[in-house]
């Protein structure tokens, strides 16, 4: 369990009394902070050898601490940038890791969501008696597909 570097950083630092120590996090946080598993950036930094360390996007920043040997690598699990904002983001990922060593990066992502046309050959390939869009933002364009569409409504059931 990573117990992040909080505002003060002094988590762990023998020079802090531990009241100092644990006051940087939250009082729902303290807890966690004595588990067994637990382990900081220096943990981390010192044993990189025992350790798979997962960071996104917004906890690059932990990089600076964790200091990643040289041939490490960073597996990117996110789907392909599909508008303006992800490629910047996209750029700004590639720049951390370029900083760290940690780039080129491997790339795999494997995403639960279908696009229109795969959603289209799945409908047409089960072809179902009744389809029922959920977990969509746009259950209207199921209509495209089928012809027996029940769009789900709030608090009525749908007959089986």
């Amino acid at each position: 369990m990573y117990i992040p570097r909080k505002t003060w950083g002094v988590y762990k630092d023998d020079r802090f009394s531990e009241k100092i120590q644990r006051e940087d996090y939250d009082y729902w946080e303290r807890e966690f902070l004595d588990h067994a598993n637990a382990v900081t950036a220096r943990d981390i930094s010192e044993n990189q050898g025992e350790y798979i360390f997962r960071c996104d996007f917004f906890e690059l920043k932990e990089l600076i601490d964790v200091k990643p040997e040289v041939g490490s690598t960073y597996i990117r699990s996110v789907c392909e940038p599909f508008d303006l904002e992800m490629e910047l983001d996209l750029k700004k990922v590639e720049n951390w890791l370029a900083h760290f060593g940690l780039y080129p990066y491997a790339h795999i992502h494997a995403s639960g969501h279908l696009n229109y046309d795969e959603i289209r050959d799945v409908v047409q390939a089960v072809q179902p008696k009744t389809l029922i869009p959920v977990h969509t933002q746009h259950p209207e364009v199921f209509q495209n597909f089928h012809d027996n569409v029940i769009l789900p409504k709030k608090g009525i059931e749908i007959p089986v």
